[in-house]
């Protein structure tokens, strides 16, 4: 991952972090939120449908997918696969 992409990375990880609370009040079951370019795709019941959902909407690019139900100091670890 390139510095671009890590810092494209961590500016949606600030927006989640300022959309959390609405995004839980608004999903009260919980879910994975797709996050890209500061734009919610959507909240997905799990990881895997938000990136399946991710990349079709978006490619193999960088966006976040991320539990709403993580804390707001979660430690964020990405992995990058090509072949999902």
């Amino acid at each position: 991952m390139t510095k671009l992409q890590l810092q494209a990375l961590e500016r949606e990880v600030s927006y989640f972090n300022s959309v959390q609370d609405d995004l839980k009040r608004e999903n009260p079951q919980g879910g994975h939120v797709v996050i890209k370019d500061h734009k919610v795709l959507g909240v997905f019941g799990t990881r895997n449908d938000a990136l399946e959902e991710g990349l079709k909407a978006f490619g193999n690019v960088v966006f976040l997918v991320r539990s709403i139900e993580d804390e707001k100091d979660h430690h964020i670890n990405f992995s990058f696969n090509s072949r999902f």
